[in-house]
């Protein structure tokens, strides 16, 4: 059982209480329900903004993934060849920072892939468990803390989710600025050197 201080007065473990304090009490815990319900659909809707981000994030790295190593053949710079032919310094740079673009390109992709591995949130109760622990509710107000603190446990785990979700996206954006400023000094090397 969950046990509320709502700072009202309202002793919300007492068992003898009026017929008014106990509807005040259900009243108050109606009102929590509510609460704790809001903030259980607004971290589902957070869950899904990072799933959407998530989408555009890898179409990003993809084709800017696709494009570099365009670039790579369509240069004739082959990074295993870096020891073993003579490029000229503009083609070392070149290749050089293309090769480290491709390399934080990659780390981005990996973050933004982990993403998807989080679990994607946590569920209520299942409606069998909760029809089960009904049966052994003795009135309105147990059954109400009963399903607030389901709400409650499922949102916190779900706000905890969702900034690990967060962590790796924001990881992943900046290695990724990190590829698009590499690969942009590869080109203005290309064209000035």
């Amino acid at each position: 059982m969950v046990t509320i201080d709502s700072g009202s007065g309202l002793d919300l473990d007492s068992r003898d209480l009026s017929p008014d304090r106990a509807g005040a009490q259900v009243q108050f815990l109606l009102r929590v329900k509510e609460y704790a319900q809001y903030l259980y659909e607004a971290e589902d809707r957070r869950a899904e903004r990072f799933q959407e981000a998530t989408k555009t994030y890898l179409l990003f790295i993809g084709s800017t993934l696709a494009g570099t190593v365009g670039t790579l053949k369509w240069l004739d710079l082959r990074p295993t060849s870096l020891l073993s032919r003579a490029y000229s310094a503009k083609e070392q740079v070149v290749l050089i920072a293309l090769l480290i673009a491709v390399l934080a390109l990659g780390a981005s992709f990996l973050m933004t892939i982990l993403v998807v591995k989080v679990r994607q949130r946590e569920g209520l109760c299942e409606p069998r468990q909760f029809l089960a622990g009904a049966a052994l509710d003795n009135s309105e107000t147990e059954a109400l803390e009963r399903i607030i603190a389901d709400f409650v446990v499922a949102a916190e785990r779900n706000v905890m989710l969702n900034d690990e979700k967060a962590r790796l996206l924001a990881s992943a954006s900046r290695i990724y600025r990190v590829a698009l400023a590499t690969l942009t000094l590869a080109a203005v090397g290309y064209v000035l050197l």
